[in-house]
């Protein structure tokens, strides 16, 4: 390393547990014991603060940078970063979550669990039926190619291994013309 660049102020937090930066360079985000803060990346300064329901780990931005998502306990938390500041954008639950990994289109979101779980689901809608997958030891780490087609998972059991992943579902629609002489 041949400089730190930036520094950014923790000193309200009791002890990190999570910190992301977003794809497009743009922002840093950090979270402590129920609180996550947002920093401009370029000038350091803090743009905003939220008290969180709990303590956020793993942060992840989506691929556009447009929203954030964390876990905590047996959720993920989403938050939206539009224009108009932050708002929680919803909740997903999912057993035990430890590590998330957008997709880089964004079309889809993984996650692993403490308990071997591996969910993942279309981002297009997270009610439709998400694939999943059962590990003997607990997910640590993941990580899509940059094609999509392979997913890499850390577990606890000091094992890395390569996943291939079922294309992502497509929506199609019918459309019936009748025509009457």
């Amino acid at each position: 390393f041949r400089s730190q660049i930036s520094s950014f102020n923790l000193s309200s937090y009791d002890v990190l547990l999570s910190a992301a930066i977003d794809p497009l360079g743009v922002r840093v985000a950090a979270s402590s014991s129920a609180l996550l803060t947002l920093w401009t990346l370029s000038s350091g300064s803090e743009e905003t603060s939220l008290t969180t329901e709990c303590s956020l780990e793993s942060l992840t931005f989506s691929p556009s940078g447009n929203s954030l998502a964390g876990t905590c306990n047996d959720a993920i938390y989403f938050f939206d970063l539009g224009s108009s500041g932050w708002a929680s954008a919803g909740t997903l639950h999912s057993a035990a979550t430890r590590c998330l990994a957008y997709s880089p289109s964004g079309t889809r979101l993984a996650a692993g669990g403490g308990s071997g779980n591996l969910t993942v689901w279309s981002t297009a809608n997270y009610a439709d039926s998400p694939q999943t997958m059962q590990s003997s030891n607990a997910l640590l780490s993941l990580e899509f190619s940059p094609d999509e087609s392979l997913l890499l998972v850390g577990d606890s059991g000091s094992s890395v291994s390569l996943l291939n992943v079922p294309p992502a579902p497509t929506t199609t629609t019918t459309t019936t013309t009748t025509t009457t002489t």
